[in-house]
């Protein structure tokens, strides 16, 4: 019995903790931080992208006055 009582101390203990951390505001707060994340990787991505397109464009663009 005492042992019983010294492990569900310990699992409320635990149990307690994590519900403590884990509000709603905290998870909102967390997605919305993990979609601010994502979207400013997409925007770096796309960023990166144009810049390489227009980099080719360039020198598409040399390459068809030096063949003139």
């Amino acid at each position: 019995m005492i042992y019983l009582s010294k492990y569900v101390e310990g699992m409320s203990a635990f149990c307690s903790d994590v519900r403590s951390r884990e509000h709603v505001k905290d998870l909102r707060n967390d997605l919305v931080n993990q979609l601010q994340s994502t979207n400013k990787t997409v925007n770096d991505n796309r960023e990166t992208d144009q810049s390489e397109k227009d980099t080719i464009n360039f020198s598409i663009d040399e390459l068809e006055k030096k063949g003139k």
